[in-house]
């Protein structure tokens, strides 16, 4: 995906900041007519409102840069449109949307032959399954998103395959196995300096805790929920919020 400024910024928490690039660009964008600046600058802006919490703006920005994308012909970069659109539905329990869209953006990355991409859309169908309960097809799509992630050398790609990767063990019952992975996931997001990876790291490994009974659980998510939302991360910090009390422990196993 292409980089620049605000990009980096919302990879090292720095949301408003980012926000701040991103409307810059879409003004003189628009000032110019350049369409693709347009979209490019939508695109970060979604982004932006998914990871503040704002779902219903994040689809409508993005709405619009795949419409712009789609009439120039930027398929590639439309399938990047259609994977964040995936995650906004996701975030809104339409899993069916979410599916759907990630779907049509890894087959789009394949024919681009953006492998890494490709995996991290695979990684979010996965999530679907797991969500639906379906853990057999959640396991072959997440072995297929680290197949074709192999090929990347992308550190946020892999780095969200793993945190995936372990939710899904987790469900198959290793939970030992699955904290063991994120906490070395968890390691690796900090040395590379990705905010949103140690967050959605941190809170995949309180889940767990949750699950488990684990007196961490609780202190671990009051921690996330402070620390995002004091970086504006508030999609984040609700998330860390209703864990709190909607993950009851496992039932211990009779005698």
């Amino acid at each position: 995906r292409s980089g620049n400024l605000g990009t980096l910024l919302i990879l090292r928490g720095n949301l408003t900041e980012a926000r701040r690039q991103f409307d810059q660009h879409l003004a003189i964008a628009h000032e110019m007519g350049d369409s693709k600046q347009q979209a490019y600058a939508l695109q970060g802006l979604g982004d932006i409102l998914i990871a503040q919490g704002e779902l219903e703006a994040a689809k409508a920005k993005l709405q619009e840069a795949l419409s712009l994308r789609t009439r120039t012909g930027e398929e590639g970069l439309a399938a990047e449109t259609r994977l964040s659109l995936a995650e906004a539905f996701f975030e809104q329990e339409d899993l069916t949307s979410a599916e759907s869209n990630a779907r049509a953006a890894a087959e789009e990355f394949l024919r681009e032959d953006e492998f890494g991409d490709a995996g991290t859309a695979e990684a979010l169908i996965a999530r679907t399954f797991l969500a639906q309960g379906k853990s057999l097809e959640a396991q072959q799509t997440i072995k297929l998103a680290k197949e074709h992630a192999a090929k990347s050398e992308d550190r946020s790609v892999h780095l969200g395959i793993a945190i995936q990767e372990a939710r899904i063990r987790a469900k198959a019952g290793k939970m030992n196995e699955a904290l063991k992975d994120l906490k070395s996931t968890l390691k690796k997001a900090v040395k590379y300096g990705s905010v949103p990876d140690q967050f959605e790291t941190r809170l995949a490994i309180a889940e767990i805790e949750m699950q488990t009974g684990s007196p961490s659980g609780v202190a671990h998510l009051k921690e996330l929920e402070g620390q995002a939302g004091a970086k504006g991360f508030r999609l984040m910090q609700r998330k860390a919020a209703q864990h709190q009390v909607l993950i009851p422990p496992l039932a211990p196993r009779s005698r």
